[in-house]
């Protein structure tokens, strides 16, 4: 499981309540079958290669087919690595620091290394097993190494906000002295490198002590690193540090969308004195039953068993304040609910309102991410971690908005993990005959303010950043908005001052056809 929306600065929970707060990238759902990569023949690097992690700085000294010999910088202290296919760093000499110290140094017979070589071309399911002797200055503290070597997975990583391509390779290890552990890597092919390495101690550590009595070996931070750059040799043809840049990507679609929008809006305007920079959302506009508003809206600041929040019920005071007296909507405000209070108000709205209404669902609070069970939680007021009595799943949303009998329903929720409500973004065109098909047309819509990632509580000037951007386009518009336009304005902003990425899209099995929620400013 995951945790979301974590404090201080994200809504979400914290290990004191033994959740964890990993991060969970946009690109989860393909990590998760993992990208297509061709089997990796192995790719020495060129001599004269910089690479540069978190905590050390390596230089490619002389490399000789599988056998790569390596200049470290590491904590200040200087070595020799030299590794064998790679993945082996286990040949003669591995570590000798020069600090007066004894040197660190293993071993690997041919016979060993053949069964290591083996593990090349990557791809999926290959493995390798293969024994190393670690050498001591005491007979008696010389010991034996079993490594045995899987690539489980391809996977996507994201790097200084580019994503990589990557097959990850999981190394189980066992000496004869009782010491094991778990290393990851993640080879990127193109560049060759191993762009990140986690280590966790499962048995004895190398001073003897169980892990379990030192935390801190847990993570072993002399070996837990990651990519911070690369430079190749001039020239160099055969390496490439190439991923997908995050940022750019988002630009690029973000433009391509408006410009679309704007071909299609001066298309429906040519002809029309100054038409080319007027919203076409007004054209048409009287003409257009839009029906009533109403708004259930929930913020969440004081828990009784999770950490509490700051800005939860100030960002729904001011949403509800906003829709009441700008936009007419009739309003239910919940503050601090329990479960049970709020699953009482969706089935009043589910009594009361009919195929002429419209209907917002607002929830600011806490969020919660099974991920075994790929499902999205609220948390009530009286939630508790690891009991989901209390919690309020997507499941139960998704059956609540099949069964109102509103036509419009928007979902806009503004906490962590809330992407598992949606599938994908879409924009359309908008015009006065867009405005009466959207207007007629069933409608079950959610706006969220991350994917499967935790979501900022504050930095939004007193709001969250979601809920500073929702704000700000209600506020900012003078006539008519759709759903799908709010998306295209709030998205930017918020991706600017946060690390989440707002998603709109319809609501998973929940009876959407076609429609979009309008938002009429009163005139």
């Amino acid at each position: 499981m995951t945790a979301g929306r974590i404090l201080p600065v994200l809504r979400g929970l914290t290990a004191a309540f033994v959740l964890s707060a990993s991060m969970v990238t946009a690109d989860a759902a393909m990590a998760a079958e993992g990208p297509a990569l061709a089997p990796a023949a192995f790719k020495p690097l060129p001599v004269g290669t910089k690479v540069k992690y978190d905590d050390r700085n390596l230089t490619v000294k002389t490399s000789d087919g599988f056998r790569t010999v390596y200049r470290v910088w590491v904590g200040g202290k200087k070595a020799w690595l030299s590794t064998h296919a790679l993945f082996g760093e286990y040949a003669t000499n591995l570590y000798v620091f020069h600090d007066g110290g004894d040197a660190i140094a293993y071993e690997i017979d041919d016979a060993n290394k053949i069964k290591l070589e083996a593990l090349w071309p990557l791809e999926i399911g290959k493995e390798a097993r293969f024994q190393m002797i670690e050498e001591a200055a005491i007979a008696e503290d010389r010991q034996t190494w079993t490594i045995s070597l899987k690539v489980v997975k391809t996977e996507i990583i994201k790097v200084k906000k580019v994503r990589y391509a990557t097959f990850l390779i999981e190394e189980k290890a066992r000496s004869s002295g009782g010491m094991s552990f778990v290393r990851k890597k993640w080879y990127h092919p193109p560049s060759g490198l191993v762009l990140k390495s986690t280590k966790t101690w499962t048995g004895k550590n190398q001073f003897g002590d169980s892990y379990k009595k030192i935390s801190y070996f847990e993570k072993d931070e002399d070996e837990n690193y990651l990519l911070n750059e690369v430079d190749f040799p001039e020239g160099t043809t055969t390496h490439a540090l190439t991923g997908t840049e995050v940022e750019s990507d988002v630009d690029k679609t973000l433009l391509a969308e408006l410009s679309r929008l704007k071909k299609a809006v001066e298309a429906v305007r040519s002809g029309i004195p100054g038409g080319g920079e007027v919203s076409a959302a007004v054209e048409g506009a009287d003409e257009v039953d839009f029906g009533r508003y109403h708004a259930l809206i929930i913020g969440i600041d004081k828990y009784k068993y999770l950490p509490n929040l700051e800005t939860a019920v100030r960002d729904a005071k001011a949403v509800a304040d906003v829709l009441e007296n700008q936009y007419g909507f009739k309003i239910t405000l919940l503050i601090d609910p329990d479960r049970v209070t709020i699953i009482d108000a969706l089935d009043v709205m589910r009594e009361d309102l009919g195929g002429k209404d419209n209907l917002l669902i607002y929830y600011a609070g806490h969020g919660w991410l099974d991920e075994e069970a790929d499902r999205g939680y609220w948390l009530p007021s009286n939630a508790k971690s690891n009991r989901r009595a209390r919690w309020i799943s997507n499941a139960t949303i998704t059956d609540t908005l099949k069964t109102l009998q509103a036509k419009h329903v928007m979902v806009v929720a503004d906490s962590c993990y809330s992407g598992t409500l949606t599938r994908a973004a879409k924009i359309g065109i908008r015009s006065g005959d867009y405005l009466k098909r959207m207007a007629e047309k069933w409608t079950r819509v959610a706006l969220v303010s991350g994917g499967l990632e935790p979501v900022a509580d504050k930095g939004g000037g007193g709001h969250s950043p979601f809920a500073r951007a929702f704000l700000d386009v209600l506020r900012g518009n003078d006539d008519i908005i759709d759903g799908t336009e709010m998306f295209t304005k709030m998205r930017r902003p918020v991706m600017v001052s946060t690390d989440q990425t707002p998603e709109y899209s319809d609501v998973r099995n929940a009876g959407h056809d076609g429609g979009d929620f309008l938002f009429v400013r009163k005139k």
